[in-house]
């Protein structure tokens, strides 16, 4: 059985391919999909360059996908999933519960997802508890790349960027009609604005960067502290391109409410096919 295993974010996603013989193939880089707010075309064209196979030999594809939490979310990317695999048998479950197969396999802890967005549970080595009710990056998501990248975005905006902070962190730059239309398009808002949360850790950025990272993960862990108090088990791992850019920060905030970072990883996708291969043998 040809197993598809993916993690998909609002950005960017993962893929990875399980063999009949127990190879593996990982392709990352891919373009995300949020079946709430995003556009699938740019991620099935990637898949379609990809795979070289015939979809109808592919029997199980596995998603794990950001925006996946409710009925309507999951049906949409199981609509967009079978456009590609019209025969396969067709999972799709929360990007969180991915973290934490990812992160755990079948131990348990707390799992936070911090890249393009933010979420976190309670995960018992099978099933994952969600106290944390996911607003979305509009109404929640403290100290996400879409978080971080508004806050950036709104400085900037604001004029409050310093001459040297304009031409370091928007070298193109600031062209206001170009970045309201980014923030109000009718698609892709949270991944515009997690686009630029990476120049936050630009060389340079200093001063700017620290005070921005602080205010944001400092709401982010007075979040995280209300809904996982320290009695119910302080230890987290946290897996995401924004954990993994600014462990140190992280580390920190959530340190200041009762929570001990103890593992930081770019994605989940080396645990998951951990996961599903030990789940096939």
């Amino acid at each position: 059985m040809v197993t598809w295993v993916a993690d998909v974010g609002g950005s960017s996603s993962r893929w990875a391919v399980i063999n009949l013989d127990g190879r593996v193939e990982i392709r990352e880089g891919l373009p995300g999909f949020n079946p709430n707010s995003g556009d699938p075309d740019a991620l099935l064209k990637a898949l379609s360059a990809w795979a070289e196979r015939d979809p109808n030999d592919v029997h199980e594809v596995i998603v794990y996908g950001a925006g996946c939490g409710s009925p309507k979310g999951r049906n949409r990317m199981r609509e967009v999933m079978g456009t590609a695999w019209p025969v396969a048998t067709i999972t799709v479950e929360t990007d969180l519960l991915g973290a934490a197969r990812g992160l755990y396999g079948s131990e348990a802890g707390l799992a936070l997802i911090l890249g393009t967005g933010m979420n976190c549970g309670r995960y018992d080595g099978k099933e994952l508890q969600t106290p944390m009710p996911s607003l979305g990056w509009l109404l929640g998501d403290e100290g996400s790349g879409a978080d971080l990248g508004r806050s950036l975005v709104k400085e900037a905006l604001l004029g409050r960027l310093t001459q040297e902070q304009e031409v370091l962190l928007f070298p193109e730059g600031i062209d206001r009609d170009k970045l309201m239309q980014g923030a109000y398009s009718a698609t892709g808002q949270q991944a515009f604005f997690a686009s630029f949360a990476k120049r936050l850790s630009t060389k340079g950025a200093g001063d700017l960067a620290e005070r921005l990272i602080g205010m944001r993960f400092t709401a982010m862990g007075k979040v995280l502290g209300h809904f996982f108090p320290q009695e119910e088990g302080s230890l987290i791992k946290a897996v995401g391109s924004v954990a993994w850019a600014f462990e140190e920060q992280l580390k920190s905030a959530l340190g200041s409410n009762g929570l001990l970072l103890t593992a930081v990883e770019r994605n989940p996708m080396e645990g998951l096919v951990r996961f599903h291969s030990k789940a096939r043998s």
